[in-house]
């Protein structure tokens, strides 16, 4: 908690020159190399009004009041750091680059504490260079811990914010977040949030022939903040303490990742990112807090720098007790031609106070309880959804009376972002009711239109190069299509074995192992195994010849495993295979690369192999994924693994939206649709999900993969014209030509690394006697894991308690994955249910409940296409993410199963069952879950085990 100054410290001119300064030095213009000096205030004095909350304490020392002009801002001294950047300016021996993290010294001593003097944490500064000079500054500096903790259990690194500075102007990263702390300040009830989230920026041009002297840097906030005040205004006091308070936006996002930049003569233009939210909660302290009469209760929520408006409040007392505020108290001042309901509306990086909200006396019960038949998929023709509201209060002094709560909804379709806008296709919905006290209810029935729109491309149709010597060069941009890095045809900057293309046109791909370049640079980690253990690859990896890889690229490496072996020559590239007709038009290899093009007229959602050859044999392969508006269809949401699980070795962790390899159909089929309806309950703002969802003709296939293959296995569909809906189908794969070519022929027992290399359309089929593709390596994923997987007895791995221990994936050149993003550790998926733990198949009369599974309507485990669980089982405002259930490829036939029956989503992490004959002990940790029709019942094992043969889907997870 932050500390106020009282006692002025003397400093040396109010400023304290930076470490390395060797003494004062008088000039009429600062010169090149001379240690910059810097100071930094509030500048409170200057009359503006506008202040993060901080201190608790006026311009005049006193506790802030109504009267205040502002409330100060203190300096930590020796704690609290922040961030500099100036293009201009060189550093010293010891920093690099143009941003430097300062520590805030001892306040001024003219008693404005708001004041502070700097000192590098570094024993050198900035120095000043040649030209104008452009600063900029960021409280809190990233990765201090004066930013921690932004996430819950998210550790102190770089990336919580950030402060990057090009062209005379800055861009500043950060993270709001959707859990806030209340501390109580003082005897005052006044709940202060962790000012560590609280945002400040400054901003300084100093021209070249400025006059020598310290740069005074004036912070701003860069944070939007509200106070409430809450009074029990009513007769009675309320007997129930305060829990919680929730504050919900219908307009604008309040917590999450934003962007601001910032210039030296204007306001920084902010902007949200992907991962916001529209609420923000208050958990108070100690069971929460009894409302007075006399003494009322103050609480702060910092929302994100941008204007805010349409704002309810929701406070939460004991169990079941809740009420819900809008903040549009019809103040006649406010009521305008533009906000007609006289909305309270916020301005950005603004304090607003909020005093008038009142709490009554009398509590009520709230119950909204949403049920019908919309728990099954509806086919193609339509159907006809009911839905049963029950929404009503009951009052806590007298049950016997109750009172209809009315009811609204939002609309969630195929899981993008909540909205007022219902689909076109569901029609006859009742979008709100009055509520109801008794049954029947209210009953409602929909209607669903025929799903008999073919599917079309809806990506870009403009190629990003339409002659192969402007290829564009994949490694140099990431999944979204965005430039990330080094010289496209001659500098990869990261590649992999994997790579999404969004538009048509020309690409090249550096004939680099996958992985093994990494922000421009040989990735040596990516290949090289342990120098001895047990079940583990050691030295290089090994390539297509079973040859050790010594370095990236393909043509550095050796062609066999003699020491007089040659280097790799390569000669040509082709198209192993694609699964959709015409999606790949030419492959070539030239000087290190292999081209290929993508079809303006036959684009569609889909996935190619493409290989580079020397001899005739395939060397290396990459997978091509086709997909339509990458940056938003792909953009990566923040998952949290269980608290109580030790967490995961990477928490929270950035997660794709879809299965590696994923396509919503394919040509000319029928996309399945879904829309997931939240009931809204006016007053108390508690909320129901119901999802509804329609088949389509094929739907949701994703690519397959053996644990530690680099190679895609070919994907599965369901046809729901000629079969029945549980059974499945591969996917068609078309070579060059538009020709059909049918799955490849299975390889047989175990194979070598090297024969899977040159195989990659090859599924490599085991017997009951030997369960795995390959020999004994539990590091073909995980070039982190330096000793062999545990052992572990058959009968105990379903407790769970082997898993305690989780092991941080550093990529290897067999990683799947595109850049930017590898296979999840084992313990990714724990938050998907309550305990973190298995939950055995679920029936109504067993002893589990829908409370056992982090799932925002449990109903969704009776649809076909999957399950939307909660990012963050503690905070669902957090969002959801959609785990499809694609099924597996069984390891004994390569054969598609469980496709719209049961997911299984693999892990890194190798386990070797010790209680297993020694032919068959190489498993691996693995999430699934699934149901069965017949009884309609259901589980999720977080943790779960299988051999190593099978074909699993992979999830991917962001990069370090």
């Amino acid at each position: 908690m932050r500390q106020n100054f009282k006692q002025a410290m003397p400093v040396l001119a109010a400023l304290v020159a930076l470490a390395g300064c060797t003494g004062e030095k008088t000039m009429e213009r600062p010169e090149p190399g001379t240690p910059i000096r810097f100071g930094v205030s509030t500048r409170w004095e200057n009359g503006d009004r506008t202040r993060t909350e901080y201190s608790g304490r006026d311009e005049n020392d006193r506790v802030v009041s109504a009267g205040s002009a502002y409330e100060r801002i203190d300096w930590v001294e020796g704690r609290d750091r922040i961030r500099i950047a100036c293009e201009a300016a060189s550093a010293g021996t010891v920093l690099s680059g143009i941003g430097a993290d300062y520590v805030l010294g001892v306040p001024a001593d003219d008693g404005r504490y708001s004041r502070a003097g700097v000192t590098p944490e570094e024993s050198d500064g900035l120095h000043w260079g040649r030209g104008d000079h452009y600063f900029y500054a960021l409280y809190p500096a990233p990765g201090t811990v004066s930013n921690y903790p932004f996430l819950r259990n998210n550790p102190v690194t770089g990336d919580n914010a950030r402060l990057t500075a090009a062209n005379h102007s800055a861009t500043v990263t950060g993270v709001i977040p959707s859990v806030q702390e209340a501390i109580l300040e003082s005897s005052t009830s006044t709940y202060k949030p962790n000012m560590n989230h609280a945002y400040m920026y400054a901003s300084k041009k100093v021209d070249a022939d400025a006059a020598a002297g310290p740069v005074s840097l004036s912070f701003r906030p860069l944070v939007t903040t509200l106070e409430f005040t809450l009074k029990n205004f009513a007769a009675s006091p309320v007997a129930e303490k305060l829990t919680r308070a929730e504050l919900r936006s219908a307009s604008s996002p309040l917590a999450g990742t934003f962007s601001a930049l910032l210039s030296t003569d204007a306001e920084p233009v902010i902007t949200t990112e992907g991962t916001t939210g529209r609420s923000i909660t208050i958990n108070f302290p100690d069971g929460g807090i009894v409302l007075s009469e006399t003494t009322p209760v103050r609480f702060t929520f910092l929302t994100l720098p941008v204007a805010q408006s349409k704002l309810t409040l929701a406070l939460s007392f004991g169990p079941g007790h809740s009420i819900k505020r809008s903040l549009d108290l019809k103040d006649a001042a406010l009521v305008t031609a533009e906000n007609p309901e006289g909305w309270i509306t916020v301005d950005a990086c603004r304090k607003t106070y909020i005093s008038n909200v009142s709490v009554p006396g009398d509590l009520w019960i709230y119950t909204l309880d949403v049920t019908g038949n919309h728990t099954a998929s509806f086919p193609m023709a339509g159907g006809n959804p009911e839905y049963t509201v029950a929404s009503y209060r009951t009052s806590t002094t007298d049950p016997s009376v109750k009172e209809p709560v009315a009811w609204t909804t939002m609309y969630s379709v195929d899981g993008g972002e909540y909205t007022d806008t219902m689909p076109e296709w569901l029609q006859d919905f009742t979008a709100a009711g009055p509520g109801s006290t008794s049954s029947p209810w209210e009953r409602n029935t929909a209607t669903l239109s025929a799903n008999d729109m073919p599917m079309h491309w809806e990506g870009s149709r403009v190629p990003v190069a339409t002659e192969r010597t402007a290829a564009r060069d994949l490694s140099c941009y990431d999944i979204y299509g965005r430039y990330t890095g080094g010289v496209e045809g001659t500098t990869p900057f990261n590649t992999a074995n994997c790579y999404v293309v969004g538009a048509p046109g020309w690409y090249r791909i550096p004939c680099v192992y996958g992985n093994a370049i990494k922000h421009g640079a040989d990735n040596p980690s990516s290949y090289n195994g342990p120098d001895s253990g047990e079940r583990l690859m050691t030295g290089g990896f090994l390539n297509h010849a079973d040859a050790h890889v010594t370095g990236p690229w393909i043509r550095n490496n050796k062609a066999g495993t003699e020491a007089d072996s040659p280097d790799i020559v390569l000669e040509e590239a082709s198209l192993v295979w694609q699964d959709h007709e015409g999606l790949i038009t030419d492959v070539v290899y030239d000087s290190d690369y292999l081209y290929f093009q993508v079809s303006e007229t036959d684009i569609f959602q889909g996935n190619a192999l493409l290989a580079v050859k020397a001899g005739g044999e395939i060397v290396w392969s990459w997978h091509v994924w086709v997909m339509d508006n990458p940056e938003t269809r792909l953009a990566a949401k923040t998952l949290y693994s269980h608290p109580t699980v030790n967490h995961s070795a990477q928490d929270p962790m950035l997660i794709l939206p879809m299965n590696l390899g994923f396509c919503d159909t394919s040509s000319g089929a029928v996309r399945a649709r879904n829309v997931r309806v939240k009931f809204i309950q006016d007053v108390s703002g508690d909320e129901k999900v119901i999802s509804i969802s329609q088949l389509g003709q094929v739907s949701y296939n994703n690519t397959y993969y053996q644990w530690g293959r680099k190679d895609p296995m070919p994907p599965g569909v369901i046809n729901y014209g000629t079969i029945g809906s549980n059974e499945s189908l591969d996917k068609e794969l078309y070579d060059m030509d538009g020709h059909p070519m049918g799955r490849p022929a299975n390889l047989t027992s175990r194979v070598s690394i090297g024969t899977a290399i040159r195989n990659p359309m090859a599924f490599v089929a085991g017997t009951s006697a030997s369960r795995n593709w390959t020999y004994q390596y539990d590091n073909l994923w995980n070039t982190n894991i330096l000793t062999p997987a545990i052992g572990i007895s058959k009968g105990t791995y379903t407790a769970g308690d082997e898993f305690s221990q989780d092991i941080r994936v550093w990529k290897t050149i067999y990683d799947p994955c595109p850049p930017g993003f590898k296979i999840p550790n084992k313990n990714a998926f724990s938050g998907f249910t309550s305990t973190g733990r298995d939950v055995p198949l679920h029936s109504a009369s067993g002893s589990t409940s829908a409370e056992d599974f982090a799932i925002e309507d449990i109903n969704s485990f009776d649809t076909l296409l999957g399950v939307y669980f909660y990012l963050d089982q503690n905070d669902p405002s957090k969002g959801t993410v959609f785990m499809s259930r694609t099924g597996s490829r069984q390891y004994d036939t390569g054969d598609m199963g469980g496709v719209g029956n049961w997911a299984d989503y693999t892990s890194a992490a190798p386990v070797y069952v010790s209680s297993y004959p020694a032919s068959d002990r190489e498993y691996l940790s693995y999430f699934t879950f699934g149901w069965r029709s017949n009884t309609r019942n259901y589980y999720v094992h977080p943790f779960h085990l299988n051999n190593r043969g099978f074909g699993f889907p992979v999830r991917p997870i962001g990069e370090d």
